[in-house]
């Protein structure tokens, strides 16, 4: 058993620490081959580098733990975050507010985007996203009316989820007849896989 225990720390210490591979290589890092400086103005300043390197290892958490990722919707996780913004340990993060309590209209919106981009500079400024709420559109057209060069743009990845959301939860009622009746066979697949989800994750 001496034996067994002495081979086996013997080939951890000689195996080393090791790199967890992605899945793919990252964006960032394929962009930065095909350019000729790895430090221009506009990567310096929006930190993509650092921000990259953050993604990777986040990952690598997930991989390496074999944590489900719908551990990032968790509000603990959310809440590191915004903690690491206020306390300036994150740069990327300009201004967090705690909303609640607020009535979050158009107007208190426009105004916190505003107390940002005049903090940074309008100039330094070319386009702010939000999610698809009527509230959020509806600043964004106050901040464009204030700075035509800023352009307001709704979150693609937000619509996509609005599209799919509306495809997966498809009601048979009348006027939806034909809509219910192509994308049944989705509300199917979806329900088997939350099923399986849950069971994963509350059995094994």
């Amino acid at each position: 058993m001496q034996k067994l225990k002495d081979e086996f720390e013997k080939k951890k210490f000689e195996s080393g620490r090791k790199e967890v591979p992605l899945a793919c290589k990252s964006v960032t890092e394929s962009a930065l081959k095909k350019r000729k400086s790895c430090f221009s103005p506009i990567m310096t300043s929006f930190g993509i580098q650092a921000r990259d390197q953050l993604d990777q290892e986040i990952a690598r958490i997930f991989y390496t733990g074999g944590l489900s990722f719908n551990l990032a919707r968790n509000p603990h996780y959310h809440r590191s975050y915004q903690f690491a913004a206020e306390t300036k340990l994150m740069v990327m993060y300009l201004l967090v507010v705690n909303c609640f309590g607020e009535v979050k209209d158009r107007f208190f919106i426009a105004d916190l985007m505003k107390e940002v981009i005049n903090e940074v500079g309008h100039q330094n400024v070319v386009q702010i996203i939000t999610d698809n709420a009527a509230n959020c559109k509806a600043a964004g057209e106050i901040i464009e009316s204030l700075f035509p060069h800023i352009y307001g743009t709704p979150c693609v990845v937000h619509t996509l989820n609005l599209a799919l959301k509306n495809i997966c939860e498809a009601k048979n009622m009348e006027g939806n007849t034909t809509t219910y009746e192509e994308c049944n066979w989705i509300i199917d697949i979806h329900g088997d896989a939350l099923a399986i989800k849950h069971f994963i994750m509350n059995i094994t």
